[in-house]
């Protein structure tokens, strides 16, 4: 058997600190620590094009062979030595079929309102359909707004079914399934997310509206009376309404759904209304208590962002971009509206990551904890002022060093 010889995978990367190295993959998060001899010993095997076998011939001690074995098996395993990944891959498109919307919730990325008039005929939608289904994408969301409220969503759907065997997914505030379309959805849909963000009435009206709560909870229990259970239930967590968790996840255990828990990001409507979900003393950003607390035993990940390159979002007018964090002018990839732009997008080599973090904010390209840092590039342009960024990073900091390289970080 032909052993592969040792190679980084395309996507591993390096911290040093201290005679120690963090060996870190971009795409998949995964990550391990060594010592710096022992990072050293690997470089060679790469530079030298040795396999696993062969590296070990160069050592004496048994010991030691087995130890280096151990080790590469962790970097295989973890993808950050001989795994080649695909780039320019789109796994998962948004697709919002509308920016109208029947409530107006406080914190709404996209601004969404009932009063917003444009959007896409239901020929052009079919026709963006058409030139994203070559992609061979994973999944494909249908958003908002909220989607449901198109005369011709149900035309839509059956159009986009007919065509696509991936992953349907419909992202919706779920209070306008109903009777007569319940059973459609079932047959078409193959998850359904939905946003509640509170546990009761009182904490969902502050947010979404009154009687919004009583509604949602009424139709899950019958999408789960007609034995679908691929659901969803979302909630906007800041500082505020952290302590909401825990009652969240057992409301979702009640109802038989998933529980997902979101940053609150102050973009679109959230911007004015930061005050519901961020207390003014925590600097205008949100880190959980659990993660600062000394107890914490959960797993410590790096920066990942597939916006753009695996993932992009189509709004209602056609515009294309990496995500709704970065929805702005300067991160408009195109129009799928303009007949090329399906197949340009493919000749893009984006990198929201490196552009975000690495060049735009060299206060953090040389620390030795920038990776660990940010849970997603959106969260640090959510900073909007140095102050903040330096009260987060103050707070943060000694707490990662801790946690990555074993050791306090002396300031």
């Amino acid at each position: 058997m032909n052993l592969p010889k040792i190679a980084f995978s395309n996507y591993t990367r390096t911290i040093e600190y201290d005679n120690k190295v963090v060996i870190y993959n971009r795409k998949n998060g995964q990550w391990i620590r060594v010592s710096k001899e022992v990072y050293d010993i690997f470089k060679y095997a790469v530079n030298n094009k040795l396999n696993i076998n062969e590296l070990n011939n160069c050592i004496v001690n048994d010991e030691d062979k087995k130890f280096m074995t151990e080790v590469y098996n962790r970097l295989f395993n973890k993808k950050l030595v001989n795994n080649t990944f695909k780039s320019n891959n789109i796994k998962s498109i948004s697709f919002e079929l509308t920016n109208r919307c029947n409530l107006k919730c406080i914190h709404c990325c996209v601004d969404a309102d009932i009063n917003h008039r444009y959007e896409l005929s239901t020929v052009q939608i079919k026709t963006l359909f058409d030139r994203v289904l070559p992609w061979n994408s994973d999944s494909i969301m249908l958003s908002g707004g909220e989607p449901m409220i198109r005369k011709d969503f149900i035309e839509l759907l059956i159009y986009l079914r007919n065509k696509y065997s991936g992953e349907i997914i419909l992202a919706t505030n779920a209070t306008l399934i109903d009777d007569e379309n319940i059973n459609f959805l079932v047959e078409n849909v193959d998850k359904i997310d939905i946003s509640i963000d509170g546990i009761d009435e009182k904490s969902c009206s502050q947010i979404r509206g009154k009687g919004v709560f009583k509604k949602v909870i009424k139709n899950i229990e019958k999408l789960k009376k007609v034995n679908y259970n691929n659901i969803t239930l979302s909630m906007v967590v800041g500082d505020k309404n952290e302590d909401m968790e825990e009652k969240f996840i057992e409301l979702n255990k009640s109802l038989g759904t998933h529980p997902v828990l979101r940053r609150f990001s102050p973009i679109g409507r959230g911007k004015y209304n930061d005050g519901y979900f961020l207390d003014d003393s925590g600097g205008k950003f949100f880190i959980s208590k659990k993660y600062l607390s000394d107890d914490y035993s959960g797993p410590i990940n790096i920066c990942t962002c597939s916006a753009g390159s695996e993932e992009v979002i189509v709004r209602y007018n056609g515009d294309v971009y990496p995500c709704p964090s970065f929805m702005n002018e300067n991160m408009l990839l195109g129009n799928l509206c303009s007949d090329d732009f399906a197949d340009k997008l493919f000749t893009k080599n984006y990198d929201l990551l490196e552009d975000v973090i690495y060049k735009r904010f060299s206060e953090c390209r040389d620390c030795k904890v920038n990776i660990f840092c940010w849970t997603c590039p959106g969260s640090l342009v959510d900073i909007k002022n140095i102050r903040n960024f330096s009260n987060r990073c103050d707070k943060l900091k000694p707490i990662l060093f801790k946690r990555v390289w074993g050791e306090y970080l002396c300031q």
